[in-house]
């Protein structure tokens, strides 16, 4: 039921396909400019070290500005368009399993409690609407802009292109994969705990004069306190593992930055690679690894809207 609806899911989002086609492409360019402005930057400092003519530094400080702009320009379109489609497919989403769990309540679902069900049907589909910007997004922006700064940083020494490769294939590979192993069992934790301290909070507010009377109202705060000490621990776990998941990437980042300058030395001292060009290689290596960043949270989501497709499909 789960692969079955998270593929009806996925169809629901050909109407603004284009649109998370375009925030992904967005994503992609901004990105890129990033990497492309430090290792113009580094270019420029070097080169202005060696106290040229300033016409001679006039492109790279031109293309300085000008990258500068443009990531900030593809930055806010991606917000833009990205968020336009997120609102678009959430009231489509909505409106469809709302249509679906309608005839269903109240004879239909006699295990669900009102509370239970409210909540856990709005956690549910606000999950699989991440499911496209967060879960699907990330490894193409990030196997664009990754595969483009290997070429780029591969062309004039390919020694410093595969060792940026070998460090990007771990932060990309190794830990989204660890990512989702860690939250696995979490994820359908949470929305039950979500789904349990909702439903008795609805029961504490809707029976009120009932639990006063019968002196309950102690014992229901305790079950809603309970729910509420679950979520803090799962959200502690959360914490835990995007912590290590955040060293992990800066690790890599430090060692493979750390390579390429071993090897970008090596080739200046042999005069295989022009001095100015060292610093570039450098700070572009560290820069590819902003792309790749977010695949371990893209993993998590990806784990959390697959279990929510399967719940909605159960429901409905």
């Amino acid at each position: 039921m789960g692969g079955g609806t998270l593929a009806e899911l996925v169809g629901a989002a050909r109407p603004v396909a284009h649109r998370f086609a375009g925030a992904a492409l967005c994503g992609a360019l901004a990105f890129g400019s990033g990497v492309a402005l430090m290792a113009t930057s580094g270019y420029l400092i070097s080169r202005a070290a060696l106290h040229p003519q300033v016409v001679a530094l006039a492109v790279a400080i031109t293309a300085v500005r000008a990258l500068s702009l443009s990531r900030a320009a593809f930055r806010y379109a991606e917000r833009l368009v990205s968020h336009d489609a997120s609102l678009r497919l959430l009231r489509e989403l909505r409106v469809r399993w709302f249509r679906r769990l309608e005839p269903l309540v109240p004879g239909g679902l006699p295990g669900a409690r009102s509370g239970d069900l409210l909540s856990g049907f709005v956690a549910d589909v606000e999950a699989v609407q991440h499911l496209y910007l967060r879960g699907f997004a990330p490894p193409l922006v990030a196997l664009t802009v990754g595969a483009g700064t290997v070429a780029a940083t591969a062309w004039p020494l390919p020694a410093a292109g595969l060792w940026l490769a070998l460090g990007l294939l771990p932060a990309a590979l190794v830990l989204p994969a660890a990512a989702a192993a860690l939250v696995r069992a979490a994820a359908s934790r949470r929305t039950e705990a979500r789904a349990v301290r909702a439903a008795e909070t609805v029961e504490l507010l809707h029976g009120a004069p009932d639990l006063a009377a019968f002196g309950r109202v102690d014992e229901q705060l305790g079950r809603i306190g309970a729910a509420d000490a679950a979520l803090a621990r799962i959200a502690r776990r959360d914490a835990r593992t995007a912590g290590f998941t955040s060293a992990s990437v800066t690790l890599l980042t430090a060692a493979t930055t750390l390579a390429v300058l071993v090897v970008g030395l090596n080739a200046v001292h042999r005069g295989a690679l022009p001095g100015v060009l060292l610093a570039a290689l450098a700070l572009a290596a560290a820069a590819a690894f902003e792309a790749v960043r977010p695949l371990p949270e893209a993993a998590r989501d990806l784990l959390t809207a697959y279990g929510a497709a399967a719940r909605l499909g159960r429901r409905a």
